[in-house]
């Protein structure tokens, strides 16, 4: 039997926010730039409910809130007219 002793390496990243440069051990990055965040520095869109939402420093979130806003209206065009063409399709197979 043979017994090797050795010193084991590990390697640990740390991710610094680039917004206020707390350290921080959860890695998000913002969506639209790329600047690590830390949990106080990360903004969500709240109508996003996935389990993965974008996560947007707050000078991207404020440049983008406009066109989130835009982009929610017309989700509910999209979503209003996809509706109203499957209960038409319905309709037509006389499902309703």
């Amino acid at each position: 039997m043979r017994v090797e002793t050795g010193k084991e390496e590990v390697i640990k990243y740390s991710y610094i926010c680039d917004i206020c440069g707390k350290g921080t051990e959860h890695h998000r990055v913002c969506s639209i730039c790329g600047r690590d965040l830390c949990s106080s520095c990360t903004k969500f869109d709240p109508r996003d409910m996935g389990d993965y939402p974008d996560k947007f420093c707050g000078q991207c979130f404020e440049i983008g809130q406009k066109y989130l806003d835009r982009i929610g209206i017309e989700q509910e065009k999209w979503r209003d007219e996809a509706m109203k063409a499957a209960n038409i399709d319905k309709e037509k197979r006389g499902q309703i």
